[in-house]
């Protein structure tokens, strides 16, 4: 019996190299054989750093800007839901606006509606003034045209869902990391970077951007440099990437830090290279390094503001406020083991619920409305 098509519209900013958007194109590729789909939208002309990637599964990339005028913004999704449709989903992945996302998917008759929050930043958010009406306002929206409320931990309902929908319409779903399949080894990538053997690698993965705190992780590199022979390896891009790269001339550590960039193969490099970690972020959803971290058994300090809900190896993660110095920071990486043996260990992380065979099911289960 042939499977009825499900027809799926997700709604991004841009498919570059996050968190969101490496997870979509593990959906993507997973679903591309399947009854399912996957359509996205994103609020940019501009090419993302994924599209090739998409196009070749078979995804579609419909452009739509003019999410500043939210009038204008609901017409042209209502026709473009209408004249490339007819979808069964619109899932959206964009906070607070997805609240006008979910009225024009409303008004097209879409009978799935999901709100999917990624990051926690209800504890940051200004408790009065416009930015405070616009975000209850959208949080308004999104309980009267949403259908289903999704988010990647108990931590990111709390910016969007928690409080204005009742706790049993609350979804959990866990983003699944589908290229921890394999992991590859490159011995000679210390050579390549030009980083000595006696030489602690400190790793860091994420976009260069406010939530990610780089300027406070630079303190911490700046005080552990001081205490043992240590590099620093940053992987992203972002809108901050400039100011990150003044102030590591600021602080003298143009020899010392090394800027990879967006990298697709950000997991081999960890496995390859790193010794310990260093998350310090304001605050995150559901942050999907600390996940890759402890699958290549790398060991790794977080700030106390992430949810625990990304740990599953409590011998590979600790944590430390952002209250404390970067000194003490400094000091308790240097407790930290670095890995012995190189590589994914599969066997564990597969029993997790971000393996992605386990994870693609519940989603499945979704997108059929079950």
């Amino acid at each position: 019996m042939k499977l009825k098509k499900i027809r799926v519209l997700h709604v991004v900013r841009k498919m570059d190299l996050g968190g969101v958007e490496r997870w979509l194109l593990g959906v993507a590729q997973e679903l591309q054989y399947s009854n399912i789909q996957i359509d996205i939208l994103v609020h940019t002309d501009e090419p993302g750093v994924l599209d090739e990637q998409l196009i070749g599964v078979g995804v579609n990339i419909i452009p739509l800007l003019g999410y500043k005028n939210p009038l204008k913004y609901i017409v042209n999704l209502y026709n473009i839901l209408k004249k490339r449709g007819p979808y069964d989903v619109v899932h959206s992945h964009v906070l607070y606006f997805s609240g006008i996302v979910l009225l024009a998917a409303k008004i097209a008759g879409i009978p799935i509606r999901i709100s999917h929050a990624h990051s926690n930043r209800s504890d940051i958010e200004p408790k009065k003034g416009v930015r405070s009406f616009y975000i209850r306002g959208m949080k308004v929206l999104v309980k009267i045209f949403a259908n289903r409320y999704v988010a990647v931990s108990q931590e990111a309902h709390k910016s969007l869902h928690k409080g204005c929908v009742s706790d049993d319409k609350l979804e959990i779903l866990y983003c699944g990391i589908k290229h921890l399949n394999t992991v590859t080894i490159d011995n000679n990538l210390k050579v390549t970077l030009g980083i000595p053997d006696n030489k602690l690698v400190l790793g860091h993965v994420g976009r260069m951007s406010e939530p990610k705190n780089h300027k406070f992780l630079l303190d911490i590199f700046t005080a552990l440099k001081a205490k043992t022979n240590a590099v620093l390896v940053l992987i992203g891009d972002g809108e901050l990437k400039e100011q990150i790269a003044i102030d590591i001339s600021r602080l003298g550590l143009i020899n010392d830090v090394i800027l990879l960039g967006s990298r697709d193969d950000a997991v081999d490099i960890m496995a390859s290279i790193f010794d310990v970690m260093a998350f310090p972020s304001l605050y995150e959803g559901l942050p999907l390094t600390v996940v890759e971290a402890q699958a290549v058994g790398i060991p790794i300090i977080v700030s106390q503001n992430i949810t625990r809900e990304a740990e599953y190896d409590s011998q590979l993660v600790n944590y430390l406020p952002l209250t404390s110095s970067p000194t003490q920071w400094a000091s308790a990486l240097l407790q930290l083991a670095p890995p012995q043996e190189r590589g994914l260990r599969f066997e564990r992380f597969s029993a997790t619920d971000f393996y992605f065979s386990n994870h693609i099911q519940k989603l499945k289960r979704i997108y059929d409305g079950k």
